[in-house]
């Protein structure tokens, strides 16, 4: 193999096929968590789903709908939509980093679903990634401990994202104080968050000094 490739494989330890495999399906599945609160500000758009109060025909025609839209552009397009038409008062650079932040993360969720493992074994240390089909390892390559920055980044994502569901329902978010319920609409969304966010109370991630 190519020195670029062990360089890349050396910083990171020892793992098994079992790190993967479980790093993995943790992945796909914070991810899973993240489109499902997605799917339920497509249902409330589309008249299925409000304050307590959830119509179980219509929203099961709003799932099936937002499941088959298989092209990410699009989807991005359909919830950028949702937003800009029911969530008014909140600042655009929210709604338009939000989204930003959703795609770079389905980038790499699809980098996750379409790999396969590869196992590296230089300097005698095994060590187990996701690469692309017929593919080495490179810069994209995904190890456990990307997979599992991956799934902290996610929940990020998945807070924010659960805190925009609450407030198109008109429901208190139950991980914002009251004076933060509309402070967390004006900023802009990067990741790591600034120690300052309105979430840091609950966030147990990563943060950059304010």
């Amino acid at each position: 193999m190519a020195l670029h490739e062990h360089d890349i494989a050396s910083k990171y330890p020892k793992s098994t096929r079992s790190d993967i495999d479980q790093a993995t399906g943790a992945a796909l599945h914070q991810y899973v968590h993240l489109e499902t609160q997605l799917d339920i500000i497509f249902e409330f758009a589309v008249g299925a789903r409000k304050k307590g109060i959830i119509n179980h025909q219509r929203a099961l025609v709003a799932s099936y709908a937002f499941a088959k839209i298989f092209n990410p552009d699009t989807k991005l397009q359909v919830i950028g939509m949702c937003l800009d038409t029911y969530l008014t008062d909140i600042s655009p650079q929210f709604k338009k980093s939000l989204l930003k932040e959703y795609k770079a993360l389905t980038a790499i969720r699809n980098q996750i679903a379409h790999g396969i493992v590869n196992i590296s074994k230089f300097d005698n240390v095994e060590r187990h990634c996701l690469v692309k089909p017929r593919g080495g390892i490179d810069k994209y390559s995904l190890f456990p401990e990307d997979l599992r920055d991956f799934i902290t980044r996610a929940r990020f994502s998945f807070y924010l994202i659960t805190i925009v569901r609450d407030k198109l329902l008109g429901q208190d978010s139950k991980w914002l104080k009251a004076d933060n319920r509309d402070v967390v609409f004006e900023e802009k969304v990067v990741y790591p968050p600034p120690n300052t966010h309105p979430i840091a109370s609950i966030w147990n991630g990563p943060t950059t000094p304010a």
